[in-house]
This record gives C-alpha cells, sequence and structure tokens, in this order.
C-alpha cells in the first residue's frame, strides 16, 4: 500500500517519523522492518522520512506432534516413559508480538485425551511430560520457525530410536517426532516388571552367520583311590613260560610250652601235602627233560658202578 501527500516536518521544522502497524489476524504473527521514505537525498538537507514498519511480514502459526511406540517381547507397553521438549522463539520475534501462548494435548491409548496451556516467559520454554506405548503428544499455537528439540529423558532398559527429534515448525504446517523403544530377550512375551533389574540381552546374530555351539564346561578331575593295598602279579612277557604255583606248606604256629593246643578244627581238616596232577594247558617239556636227564644220569651211574667192579675184579686175581 502506498501513502502520499503526507507531511514531511511538523509546524516547527522537526522530521516525522512514520509508524506502521498491522492489526494481525489470530494465528499469526508479524515481523516489522524499517526504512525511510524516499523522498530526500541527504546531501542538502532534505532528510528521508524514516519508516518504523515499512517491511511488514506476516508468519503462520503451526504445530509439533510428539508419538511413541514400544517393540519386542520384553517392552515395557504400559510404561509412561518421560519427555522434556524445548521450544526456542525465533530471532525479534518480541519487537512487534507478545509472549505466546501455546496449548498441547495428549491422546491416551484409550484415544481419551488432556490438554494443557503453557506461556512462554521467554524467547525458551521447556516442556515435560510422559507418553507410552501408542501415545502422542500434540503442541499447537507455536509461532512459525520455531526451533524445538525433544528429548527422552529415560528409557527403561530399552533401546531407543527416533525421527525428526529436532527441528522447527514449519509455518502453517505440522512437524512430527517419532520415538520407538525396543526390548526384546527370553522368558516370552509377557510384560515384566519396570522395577526389576534388566536382564542381559544378548546381541542379535546377523542373518546367515554360523553361531559355534557352547563350550561344554570341563569337569573337574576325580580324586584319585586310596590303594587297597591288594599286590597285583605282573603280567607274563609274552612268550614266555610260566611255572605252575608249588603247592602251598601250612607251618603251624608253635604251641607255648604247657599250653593247650586247641585241636584241630574238625571241619577243615588238613590235606596232606601230595602233589597234584598235571592240569588242562600245564607244560610238558620241562617234566620230558628232567625224566630224560634222570634216565641219562642213571645210565652213566650204572656205567661207572660195572667199570668200578671190573678194575677190583681184576686187581683180585
Amino acid at each position: 500500500y502506498t501513502y502520499t501527500d503526507l507531511d514531511k516536518y511538523d509546524e516547527n521544522g522537526v522530521l516525522y517519523e512514520y509508524r506502521i502497524r498491522e492489526d494481525v489476524p489470530n494465528g499469526w504473527d508479524v515481523y516489522y522492518e524499517s526504512g525511510t521514505a524516499q523522498n530526500g537525498d541527504n546531501t542538502t538537507g532534505n532528510k528521508n522520512t524514516p519508516v518504523d514498519g515499512l517491511d511488514i511480514t506476516n508468519v503462520e502459526r503451526g504445530s509439533l506432534t510428539v508419538s511413541k511406540q514400544v517393540t519386542g517381547n520384553r517392552g515395557y507397553y504400559t510404561q509412561q516413559f518421560d519427555f522434556s521438549v524445548t521450544f526456542t522463539l525465533p530471532e525479534g520475534f518480541n519487537n512487534a508480538n507478545g509472549w505466546p501462548t501455546i496449548s498441547y494435548t495428549k491422546t491416551n491409548a484409550d484415544d481419551t485425551t488432556t490438554t494443557v496451556e503453557k506461556a512462554f516467559n521467554g524467547n525458551t520454554l521447556i516442556v515435560t511430560f510422559t507418553l507410552a506405548d501408542d501415545e502422542s503428544v500434540t503442541f499447537t499455537g507455536l509461532p512459525g520457525d520455531t526451533a524445538y528439540t525433544v528429548e527422552e529423558t529415560e528409557d527403561y532398559g530399552h533401546i531407543q530410536s527416533a525421527e525428526g527429534e529436532d527441528g522447527s515448525i514449519p509455518p502453517g504446517g505440522t512437524a512430527t517426532a517419532e520415538f520407538v523403544n525396543h526390548r526384546s530377550g527370553g522368558g516370552g512375551g509377557d510384560t515384566p516388571d519396570p522395577d526389576e533389574p534388566d536382564p542381559e540381552i544378548p546381541d542379535e546374530p546377523t542373518p546367515g552367520e554360523d553361531i559355534p555351539p557352547d563350550e561344554p564346561d570341563t569337569p573337574d578331575e576325580p580324586d584319585n583311590p586310596d590303594d587297597p593295598g591288594t599286590d597285583i602279579p605282573d603280567e607274563p612277557t609274552p612268550g614266555e613260560d610260566v611255572p605252575p604255583d608249588e603247592p602251598g606248606t601250612d607251618i603251624p604256629d608253635k604251641p607255648t610250652p604247657g599250653g593247650d593246643v586247641p585241636p584241630d578244627d574238625p571241619n577243615t581238616p588238613d590235606q596232606p601235602g601230595k602233589p597234584g596232577l598235571p592240569q588242562t594247558g600245564q607244560l610238558w617239556w620241562p617234566v620230558l627233560l628232567l625224566a630224560a636227564v634222570g634216565a641219562v644220569m642213571s645210565l652213566v651211574g650204572l656205567w661207572n658202578i660195572k667199570r668200578y667192579r671190573g678194575k677190583h675184579g681184576k686187581n683180585k686175581v
């Protein structure tokens, strides 16, 4: 719009300064830029007329929606997770606009809603809130180009991921910040108690990766048994001749002089030491060898006797 035929000086010759303000519509903010009316050259005392609000810019307000999801068979689906969001107004906002009042509405998992209002008292406003699985909160009435940062302050042992957690409010649009908390592991799909300590969650293997089995524990070495003291006979060398055991001879204990000697147990009579007969499997060649040696010695003895008689018989003649 162009204003014409405006006075440049008052009756005292003082240069006018013009100030322009807008009746700002609801849902918008305004920014004014000062300038001068181009009606002088400032070289001969013909000054330009200053104008506060020569350029006017309107910016529509916007909104921010923060949503929450919980995944995994060990996720806390009913847990209210703690959040904080920080808003910072655009530079120069308060030069022409008052401190804004915003509202935020929480939509619960059962689709019930709760709305709260918050007013800026400076360039920065911090709001805290909570969200559970499948819940969201929407902030409305935010000046366009307001910077924001959303932070989840407690994840309760979940792996957190987020998109759009920081940015600026689009004029006339809605920014979104989406948070997903994941928690999985053994123990089934029941929702655990948040007060319980978090179980250790193993890393998930890469698909197609060979997983080596757990190595079994090495058993402890058993204790060596006590030596019973039993003599174990040496095993014979293969091919070695083993002589048969000689029959044992029981040697009775000598009685004490004058003492009574108890009779032998009639149930266990002493057996005479008779030589045993050869058993099946007994070696015979030592017997044959001894018999042959005995026969040779007998022959030699008979020959010596005959020889002796022959010599003495000759001497008598």
